[in-house]
C-alpha cells in the first residue's frame, strides 16, 4: 500500500501529540520536564567535573549545555524506541498504517523537547556573554535532520530487534553509557590523548554534539562533522528499515497472534461439608440427612469462562464481590487448578494475591524481601544488587528490620509490591491489594505498573477502581454470576459496569 507525503505527515504529527499528551498525563511539571530533566543532569555533571575535579575548559557551563541537550535528545529516542511497537501494540493490531512511523514519532518527540532547550541555551550565552549567531536560522534545521535521520536509524534497529531479542534492552544500556564517556559531553575532543584519539574520529555520535557545540558557541558550521552525521545516518536508516521491511510481518503476528495467557473453558469448584459436631444426635435419628450434609455441597467459583490475553497487553479483570474475579486471577498464577478446561502461560509469572502472600510473620522486611524474591525467581546474588532499591521503594524505612507481624496492612502492601517492583516477569498479576496502600504510594505503584507495561510485560489487574483500570489497561474482562459477561475496550465496559451497578 502506498501513503502520500501528507497523510505520512499528519499520521507523524498526530502519533507524536498522543505520545506527548500520554507520557505527561497526570505530570505535575507536565511539558517542562522536557527542559527541566536535562538541566538537573548538566547541573550535576558541572558539580562534579567544574567544581570537584576542576576541569579547565572557558564556559563550562555552556560547553556542557550545548553538548548534554542534543545527547539527551539522541539518548533518550534511543531507550525508548526499544518499547516503541509494544507500547503501540493495542494500534498495530487494529489497523494497518505505516508502522515505521511510530519509533520516527518517539524522535520526533525528543526532538520538540531539544527544541524547548535552545532557549535556556541562548540565556545562558547572555551570561556568559556570547550572543547568538544569525547562522543558527540555518544551521539549527541543517543539525537537526541529519540528527533525526540519524537516531530514527538506531531507533527502528533497536525497536524491531527488540520484539525478538528481549535481552538487547540490557545490551542497550550498557552501550548508551560507554558511548556517552567516548564522545565529548563533558570534555574536549583535544583533551583526548593521542593514542586514543581514533575514539572520536569513528565515533559518529562525536560529530554529532561537535556539529551543535560548534554552532551553539561559536556561530560556525563544520560542514566535516556535519556531512559525517548524514553519512552514518542514512547508512543507519536504510539498514533500520531494510530489518524493519523483512520482520514486519513477524512484528505483528507477534504483537497479534501470540497470546500468553490462554483460559479456555474453565470452570473451578470448592466443596463445602457442614460441619455436625453438635448434632450427633442426627447420626442416631436421621442419618440419612447426616450422612448428605457430610457428603457435602459444591460451590461454584466460575463456570466455563474462556479469553486470551496478548503479549504486552494490560487487562483487568472487574466485577461484584465474590463473581470469581480472584479465583482466575488464582488459576493463572498456578497457586489453583481448574475443575474443567485448561489454563495455559508462557514467561515468568509475578504474582500479588493478597496481603503478606510469601511472607513469613516472624520474619523481619529484610528477611522477607530475600524470602519473597527468590519465590518470585531471583537469585540471592540478584536480590543483594537489588536489595537498596527494594527498600527505598517501600517507604519503611527503620521498620524494614522488624518483624512484619508488627507491619499494618499497608505497610505489607508496600513490602509486597516493592518486591515485584524490582523483579523482571513476562506476566504480572496484581488483586487488589493496592487499595490499602496511602494515596501517594499508590500513585507510585500505578505509574511503575504503567512502566512495566511499557516494557511490554503483560498485565493481568483486578480493581474496584474504575479510574486505576482507565490509567492501566486496554482491555476489560466482566466477570458476573461467576460467568463471562463482556468482554471489549476499557472505555466501553467500563461504561456498561457503571450502568448495572448504578
Amino acid at each position: 500500500m502506498k501513503y502520500n507525503l501528507g497523510y505520512l505527515f499528519d499520521l507523524l504529527v498526530v502519533i507524536t501529540n498522543k505520545d506527548l499528551k500520554v507520557r505527561y498525563k497526570s505530570s505535575m511539571l507536565g511539558y517542562l520536564w522536557s527542559v527541566a530533566n536535562p538541566l538537573l543532569f548538566a547541573m550535576i555533571y558541572y558539580f562534579i567535573f567544574k567544581l570537584v575535579m576542576r576541569v579547565q575548559i572557558p564556559n563550562y557551563t555552556v560547553f556542557l549545555i550545548t553538548g548534554l541537550f542534543p545527547w539527551q535528545w539522541f539518548a533518550s529516542s534511543a531507550t525508548n524506541s526499544l518499547f516503541s511497537f509494544i507500547a503501540n501494540a493495542q494500534i498495530i493490531k487494529k489497523t494497518v498504517f505505516p508502522r515505521s512511523v511510530i519509533p520516527l514519532s518517539n524522535v520526533m518527540m525528543e526532538g520538540l523537547h531539544f527544541l524547548c532547550t535552545i532557549p535556556v541555551i541562548v540565556v545562558f550565552l547572555f551570561v556568559y556573554g556570547m550572543t547568538p549567531s544569525l547562522s543558527w536560522v540555518w544551521g539549527i534545521p541543517l543539525i537537526a535532520i541529519g540528527q533525526v535521520i540519524f537516531t530514527f536509524g538506531v531507533s527502528i534497529i533497536f525497536s524491531t530487534l527488540n520484539l525478538f531479542f528481549r535481552d538487547l534492552e540490557r545490551f542497550v544500556s550498557l552501550g548508551i553509557m560507554l558511548m556517552f564517556y567516548c564522545t565529548p559531553i563533558l570534555y574536549a575532543s583535544d583533551m583526548i590523548p593521542e593514542k586514543f584519539s581514533w575514539i572520536i574520529t569513528y565515533n559518529p555520535l562525536a560529530s554529532m554534539i561537535l556539529s551543535w557545540r560548534d554552532l551553539f558557541m561559536n556561530g560556525t558550521l563544520n560542514y566535516e562533522y556535519i556531512s559525517i552525521l548524514y553519512f552514518t545516518g542514512i547508512i543507519l536508516t536504510v539498514v533500520g528499515l531494510s530489518i524493519f521491511n523483512k520482520l514486519k510481518i513477524s512484528i505483528c503476528r507477534d504483537l497479534v497472534m501470540h497470546p500468553v495467557i490462554n483460559f479456555s473453558h474453565v470452570t473451578k469448584e470448592y466443596p463445602l461439608y457442614h460441619h455436625i459436631g453438635s448434632g450427633i444426635k442426627d447420626l442416631i435419628f436421621h442419618p440419612k440427612r447426616a450422612f448428605q450434609l457430610l457428603k457435602g455441597r459444591k460451590y461454584l467459583a466460575i463456570e466455563d469462562v474462556s479469553f486470551t490475553v496478548g503479549k504486552g497487553e494490560a487487562v483487568a479483570l472487574i466485577g461484584r464481590n465474590g463473581a470469581g474475579k480472584s479465583t482466575s486471577l488464582g488459576l493463572v498464577a498456578g497457586v489453583i487448578k481448574p475443575t474443567k478446561g485448561t489454563v495455559t502461560t508462557e514467561g515468568r509469572v509475578a504474582s500479588m494475591l493478597e496481603l503478606g502472600g510469601g511472607f513469613h510473620p516472624e520474619l523481619t522486611g529484610r528477611e522477607n524481601i530475600y524470602l519473597n524474591a527468590t519465590l518470585l525467581g531471583l537469585r540471592r546474588k540478584e536480590v543483594q544488587q537489588r536489595m537498596e532499591r527494594i527498600i527505598e521503594f517501600s517507604e519503611l524505612g527503620e521498620f524494614i528490620d522488624e518483624p512484619i507481624r508488627v507491619y499494618s496492612s499497608g505497610m505489607l502492601a508496600k513490602l509486597g509490591f516493592s518486591v515485584i517492583s524490582q523483579v523482571e516477569p513476562d506476566i504480572l498479576i496484581i488483586d487488589e491489594v493496592l487499595a490499602v496502600g496511602d494515596i501517594a504510594f499508590q500513585a507510585k505503584c500505578i505509574q511503575t505498573i504503567r512502566d512495566f507495561k511499557k516494557r511490554g510485560v503483560t498485565i493481568l489487574f483486578v480493581s474496584h477502581n474504575m479510574s486505576d483500570v482507565e490509567k492501566i489497561c486496554d482491555r476489560v474482562i466482566w466477570i458476573e454470576n461467576h460467568r463471562l459477561r463482556e468482554v471489549g475496550s476499557a472505555e466501553r465496559i467500563i461504561e456498561l459496569y457503571k450502568q448495572a451497578m448504578a
